[in-house]
């Protein structure tokens, strides 16, 4: 029998089951209690797209395996590289989890700001893979601590920026700082720039992580293109790592109906996306500022959404649910005990009634309104 100490767990049914896999539950988002119709907890778009029924009718030989090549060629474009190096993944956790999995091991870590998107912590478990943590609870984002904690057995560098769930960012310094050490060392070191939340951000690392051979970019159409549904991301890069990612995963990763929508959003729903933005960042200026009057304490955010810190975590997410508003809580990640992410809406209505609701909960004085 094996005696690799990874797959010592064993399930009641006797099968030999990774450790990593016995020793955590599914993903999942902790839902509010209560009938919830303000859906604020998973930084989803709000972009209401018409004319998109006609998709169907152009994706309805659905009895032929999909091809990407379409969107890909189009991505390319956009960004000024060859069709290559671009993947289109099952939204950006694909993109991650191959990039992960083709350069992990047990030998070979994780190197990660936390807190930060918690998918990069599980994907690197699942490749039996070690993860190094730098703080970074917001602010600016802490190169020389990352570039201090690189060695020769690092095998992936992080930079979430926009960080989820902080809404902090890096910069194009300091992707190329990382990117350059990493060089200089002779290290094998792959760096991912997680861009999820690009589009809010005043600066767009694509460009600076297209300047480096050791790194991708991985975006999505699930946060400003609100496209979350359908699953689909998409990662960039020299093209010899995109043929490893293609490698490191499923052949047919998203459904064809899929690609035919993100298609038609790609071609002609940038100014609707550009809107949704425009509107999102200035509410989510505005419920800033509202916050620091109401005596809450956040911090500033270049993402879709806000890190409120408060004692009355609890409290707060119960009551806005019993508004019916969904906000993101955590109760079992050390750190974020005492943090609820609340995503910006879009929709004016929307944006009244979660500032309302906030304000009823975190200044109760101010309720007293009845006739």
């Amino acid at each position: 029998m094996s005696t690799d100490n990874t797959m010592t767990s064993r399930m009641a049914s006797g099968v030999a089951i990774h450790s990593a896999i016995v020793s955590r539950g599914a993903y999942s988002v902790p839902r509010a209690p209560g009938p919830i119709d303000l859906h604020l907890d998973a930084n989803e778009g709000t972009v209401v797209w018409d004319g998109l029924e006609d998709c169907i009718h152009e994706a309805s030989n659905l009895r032929r395996y999909p091809s990407a090549s379409q969107i890909e060629a189009a991505l390319a474009a956009r960004f000024g590289v060859r069709p290559s190096q671009v993947i289109v993944t099952a939204g950006g956790d694909d993109a991650l989890d191959r990039a992960c999995r083709m350069t992990l091991s047990p030998a070979r870590s994780l190197l990660l700001p936390e807190p930060s998107f918690e998918m990069f912590r599980r994907y690197a478990e699942l490749a039996r893979a070690q993860v190094e943590s730098v703080a970074w609870h917001g602010g600016t984002f802490p190169c020389a601590h990352v570039l201090g904690a690189i060695t020769p057995s690092t095998g992936v560098i992080a930079i979430v920026s926009p960080n989820n769930p902080t809404g902090a960012v890096a910069t194009s310094q300091d992707v190329d700082a990382v990117c350059d050490a990493v060089r200089a060392a002779a290290s094998s070191s792959l760096v991912i720039v997680d861009a999820a939340y690009a589009e809010y951000a005043e600066e767009d690392l694509t460009a600076a992580a297209l300047r480096h051979q050791n790194a991708i970019v991985v975006r999505t159409f699930s946060k400003a293109w609100a496209l979350a549904g359908l699953r689909v991301g998409y990662a960039i890069g020299a093209e010899d790592l995109i043929s490893c990612l293609r490698v490191a995963g499923g052949p047919y990763p998203v459904s064809g109906l899929s690609l035919a929508v993100a298609s038609r959003v790609l071609e002609r729903g940038h100014d609707a996306m550009l809107d949704q933005v425009r509107r999102v960042k200035a509410n989510r200026d505005v419920l800033a500022r509202s916050l620091t009057q109401w005596g809450a304490e956040t911090q500033p955010s270049q993402a879709n959404f806000l890190l409120l810190r408060t004692q009355r975590a609890a409290e707060i997410h119960a009551a806005l649910a019993s508004r019916g508003i969904a906000i993101r809580r955590w109760t079992n990640r050390p750190g974020l005990e005492d943090a609820l992410r609340i995503t910006i809406p879009a929709r004016e209505t929307d944006f009244s009634r979660l500032s309302s609701a906030l304000e009823s909960v975190i200044v109760p004085t101010r309720t007293i309104k009845h006739v």
